[in-house]
Order: structure tokens, then C-alpha cells, then sequence
């Protein structure tokens, strides 16, 4: 079992591996790891700074400092990062909504799994039961869908969406007709087209790329979790994204913070594309 250590064990620990902690540094490092955490910033931010003939050591001349700033520089990134996401995030939601509820026979509809694709794995029976479950647990509360459901009987999509994950979202996207699909995806390609005065056509499996990196990385930043070397498991599809922005695809296929900054370009509007991408660093 691993035992409980002090912050004061902890420090040692770190000086006895070699990282450089003056004594007068010493209070603020404490408070930083107290507020921070050992294990959220050390075992995330060292391996840069190890020994590559010792893992258990640090190398030469590494300090705390080091540590700390490569630290707040990924913590920078993820603040840069998440309001775009954040944004796409609600763009989508609003276009799915809209396009989805205009061709639904009744505004409940989309909780029936006949509006779906057929699926063999039963992905709509899945998403329509958790979607279920959240009208459910959101009626016991005031708010628009205990207030829909006790005036109009239903909660319109525009209404729930609002309260989906972005899993959820890009699950249901998944699952519409091809015809919808692609109409939901040319939305993003005239924005694209009109900033950029060119043309280009997005189709569905390009955005569900997007969308589902971008879910990734949305999690990420917003729980905190290590960003600069993140990597998807899974790569994107990335050929078409890249053949569009004329870029070598080798740049962007890891899945990596610069494969979602590519992919952001394809999605926001030019303006607040360029101002997001402006990565100024003072850490």
C-alpha cells in the first residue's frame, strides 16, 4: 500500500531525486502542492525533466521552477482552448436542434427510435434511454423541462438539448438520416466558405471527426487534465481536413493540441478563429 506523505515528505522526496528546491522556495512549493496536488503535477509534468539513464532521477540543473512552468503553461493552453470548444459545443447543439425538430412529424419524436438509422449495435436504443433518464431526473427540479412537461406535455428538442452531454450530442448526430447529416455539416462549410471566400464541402464523417475530437479535448480542459502531449487513442480521420486547409496531413493525424486547433479552423468563424489561436504565454 502507498503511504500518506507530507508535503514536507514530498519535497524531500523530490530533492533527493534530484530537482533543485532552495529552502526559501520552500513554503510557496509547499502551498502550490497543497492546493494543486503532488500526483496532478508532478507524475503529470515530469517526464520531460527525468533522467535518461536514471527514470527515477531528475536530470541536471532541472529545478521545481521547471516544472511549475511547463505546468502553468499547459494550464494557459487549456484556458485558451475550452471557450472555443465551449462554443462549438453550442453551435452544434443549436443547428441539431433545429434542423432535427424541423423534421420531426411530432416534437417528441426524436425519442423514438424509428426516426434513426438502423443500427446493429443498438446505439439509438441506448442514446434514447439515457436521454429518457435526463428528462426524468431534470422534471424533478424547477426549470424548462419540468416546465414543459407540465404545460405542453413533451420537451421539445431545442429545449433538452441545452441539458445533453456533448457525448450525447454527437451520439444523436451520429445516428440521423444521411439527409440530415449533411445538411447539419454544409452549416459549418458556408461559415467556412463566406470567412474564407472559397468553397469548400464538409461531409458528415469530416464532422463527426471534429466532433468527436473535440469532445476529447473538451474533456480534457475541463478536468484539468494534461493537454500539451495529449494524443487521441483512436487517430481522426484527417485527410479530407487536411486536403481542405492545404496542409501536410502528417501535421495533424496523431491527434494532438494542434490537430484540434487545425480542426477549429474548419468550424469557427475567421475572426474569432484567428483571435482564439493567438497563443500568448507569460507564465
Amino acid at each position: 500500500m502507498k503511504p500518506f506523505k507530507t508535503l514536507d515528505e514530498q519535497i524531500e522526496i523530490l530533492k533527493n531525486r534530484g530537482l533543485i528546491i532552495a529552502d526559501e522556495q520552500r513554503t510557496q512549493i509547499k502551498e502550490f502542492l497543497n492546493l494543486e496536488n503532488y500526483y496532478n503535477v508532478i507524475n503529470g509534468y515530469k517526464d520531460l525533466f527525468l533522467s535518461n539513464h536514471n527514470p527515477n532521477l531528475f536530470k541536471l540543473n532541472t529545478a521545481f521552477h521547471d516544472i511549475y512552468t511547463l505546468y502553468q503553461l499547459d494550464r494557459h493552453f487549456r484556458r485558451l482552448l475550452l471557450p472555443d470548444l465551449l462554443i462549438f459545443e453550442t453551435n452544434l447543439k443549436s443547428l441539431l436542434a433545429y434542423h432535427v425538430s424541423k423534421a420531426l412529424p411530432t416534437c417528441d419524436f426524436y425519442l423514438d427510435v424509428n426516426f434513426y438509422q438502423f443500427n446493429p449495435q443498438n446505439e439509438a436504443s441506448k442514446l434514447l434511454s439515457d436521454l429518457s433518464k435526463l428528462i426524468q431526473h431534470k422534471s424533478r427540479h424547477n426549470g424548462p423541462i419540468k416546465h414543459y412537461l407540465e404545460h405542453y406535455d413533451h420537451v421539445p428538442l431545442w429545449v433538452l438539448t441545452k441539458f445533453m452531454t456533448f457525448g450525447q450530442t454527437v451520439q444523436m448526430y451520429r445516428l440521423l438520416i444521411p439527409s440530415l447529416k449533411n445538411i447539419i455539416a454544409k452549416e459549418f462549410a458556408l461559415i467556412h466558405n463566406r470567412d474564407y471566400n472559397c468553397f469548400i464541402e464538409l461531409a458528415p464523417i469530416d464532422l463527426e471527426s471534429i466532433m468527436k475530437t473535440a469532445n476529447f479535448f473538451r474533456n480534457i480542459c475541463a478536468h484539468e487534465e494534461r493537454l500539451y502531449n495529449f494524443r487521441l487513442y483512436k487517430k481522426p480521420r484527417t485527410t479530407k481536413i487536411a486536403n481542405i486547409l492545404n496542409i501536410d496531413k502528417q501535421f495533424i493525424i496523431d491527434g494532438h493540441l494542434f490537430t484540434m486547433i487545425t480542426m477549429l479552423k474548419l468550424i469557427r468563424p475567421k475572426s474569432e478563429y484567428d483571435g482564439a489561436t493567438r497563443f500568448s504565454i507569460s507564465v
